[in-house]
């Protein structure tokens, strides 16, 4: 098992090389690969949605909020794009400077296009306009290009999240402010040569601030989930289509979680998988199944015992075991969080690790499966 890490109380991701036919039991021993702050211009700042990808070079990609060699606002850089070896060999790709185009603040992560290119947005920077710039949609190839800067207006502002490629080959995405007079964010649609088409503007009655990727269903819509907004104010998850027609398929209520922030995953059985940060039974999160017509149903409760983790920001991915895993911000023995392990009913739950706050905590950043039959994040 290996861990990338980030010194002082925050971390990237977990990355488990654990072959899934093995017994995983509780307190596993983690590996550390890589302290950030090893340099004074590390990466850090690892936050939700924080998206990793695995390229064809078996490398781990993604980005980092803070770090860098960049110049402008704050002291410790204006954040990257960096790889990591499964044995832990940092390369700091691109670092980004404030005020300076293309952007800054990148909080997305990466995903992977189909052109080998890798695809993010960063927070901030880019065109004038929302106090210290609306954020931009990238393209990372050979270099950095910035394929569109959001101007706040129709078109939204501050997009938190990586946009994901469609089966047209266009990208999709979604913004967390903008997008008209309710602020709601907006979902849009970018060519792979930064074209991009605003295909719809939330409205709080269908949904406000999505701060999570959209995920690709099998039918070829999009689906995703909206942190506040819906008939309760308690976020929502939605369909949408890649020509703009949105679904609202479940309003969130409390007792069946609020304000998810996570994104969702389809299952092999074809329902989506996902968490809610707070509410539920005990009001510590919910680990919950949907279908594509939107029938919910909780599967775990945050926490369902004593030393179960709470706050289930990052969601779950599906390994090969059919299996979902995840991680929690906080809770477990040292209140720190912890990975656990799901059934799809949530019959079979257990807690795989709890972090100390010494050697890692409070984990953000989603799972990632990799191609070499385990399971990482």
């Amino acid at each position: 098992m290996k861990r990338i890490q980030r010194c002082g109380g925050f971390w990237l991701a977990v990355l488990f090389l654990l072959p899934l036919s093995q017994s995983v039991a509780r307190a596993q021993t983690l590996t550390v690969l890589y302290n950030f702050n090893s340099a004074t211009t590390d990466p850090f700042s690892f936050v939700n949605p924080g998206t990793l990808t695995q390229a064809a070079d078996g490398n781990i990609y993604t980005t980092s909020a803070s770090g860098g060699t960049g110049t402008g606002v704050g002291v410790s850089g204006n954040g990257t794009v960096f790889s990591m070896t499964t044995t832990g060999q940092l390369n700091e790709l691109y670092t980004f400077n404030a005020g300076i185009s293309p952007g800054y603040q990148p909080e997305s992560g990466i995903t992977l296009g189909t052109d080998g290119s890798l695809y993010g947005t960063t927070l901030v920077g880019g065109a004038a306009g929302c106090g210290l710039g609306c954020g931009i949609v990238f393209k990372y190839g050979a270099g950095l290009g910035s394929l569109y800067a959001f101007t706040g207006g129709s078109d939204g502002a501050n997009p938190f999240v990586a946009p994901v490629e469609g089966n047209d080959g266009n990208y999709y995405g979604t913004t967390s402010a903008g997008g008209g007079a309710s602020n709601c964010g907006t979902i849009y649609k970018i060519t792979a040569s930064g074209v991009l088409t605003t295909i719809y503007q939330f409205d709080s009655v269908h949904g406000c601030t999505s701060n999570s990727p959209l995920v690709l269903g099998t039918d070829g819509n999009f689906y995703g989930v909206t942190m506040f907004g819906g008939a309760n104010g308690d976020g929502v998850v939605f369909k949408i289509t890649p020509a703009g027609s949105l679904t609202v398929l479940f309003n969130f209520d409390g007792t069946h979680g609020r304000f998810p922030e996570s994104p969702l995953v389809q299952g092999t059985d074809g329902n989506f998988y996902g968490t809610t940060e707070t509410g539920g039974k005990l009001g510590s999160g919910v680990a919950f199944k949907i279908t594509s017509t939107g029938k919910l149903s909780v599967i775990h409760s945050f926490p369902s015992g004593p030393t179960d983790g709470q706050a289930p920001t990052a969601g779950v991915v599906q390994a090969g075991d059919g299996n979902f895993y995840g991680v929690t911000q906080s809770g477990g023995v040292s209140g720190a969080g912890t990975i656990y392990r799901i059934n799809s009913t949530g019959a079979s739950y257990t807690d795989l690790y709890d972090f100390d706050g010494i050697t890692a905590s409070t984990p953000y950043v989603g799972l990632l499966s990799t191609r070499a039959a385990c399971f990482s994040g």
